[in-house]
């Protein structure tokens, strides 16, 4: 081999052990870019998840919300039947009491105009 020969070789090993190290260059940045890809899809994926998570924590308020509602009106309605219910039971003890007024009273007096006769029982004026 001549010094040119030699010198040839030692460029053609000098080229390929630079072409090896662009080649390692290029992987670790071809990793790099996909750590990086990996840790954006991640991030989306916990952020669509806390989404999710406050869906539900909304919908579960709206729930509680509907259910209290129905309840309130539950109560509402009792208290209306209550109010109803003790209405009626105090007509029922006026009427009581007028009718013991009577009772003790008796019929009521009515004075009959000229020629009448008075009933007693119903307290009506015959006329003949």
């Amino acid at each position: 081999m001549t010094e040119i020969d030699s010198f040839k070789m030692g460029s053609d090993t000098g080229f390929n052990s630079l072409s090896l190290l662009q080649q390692q260059q290029q992987q670790q940045r071809q990793q790099q870019q996909q750590q990086k890809q990996q840790q954006q899809q991640q991030q989306q994926q916990q952020q669509q998840q806390q989404q999710q998570q406050r869906q539900q924590q909304q919908q579960q308020q709206q729930q509680q919300q509907l259910l209290q509602q129905q309840h309130q009106q539950q109560q509402q309605k009792r208290q209306q039947q209550q109010q109803q219910q003790q209405h009626q039971q105090q007509q029922q003890h006026q009427q009581q009491q007028e009718q013991q007024q009577q009772q003790q009273q008796g019929p009521r007096r009515v004075a009959c105009c000229s020629g009448g006769v008075l009933q007693s029982r119903s307290s009506i004026c015959l006329y003949k």
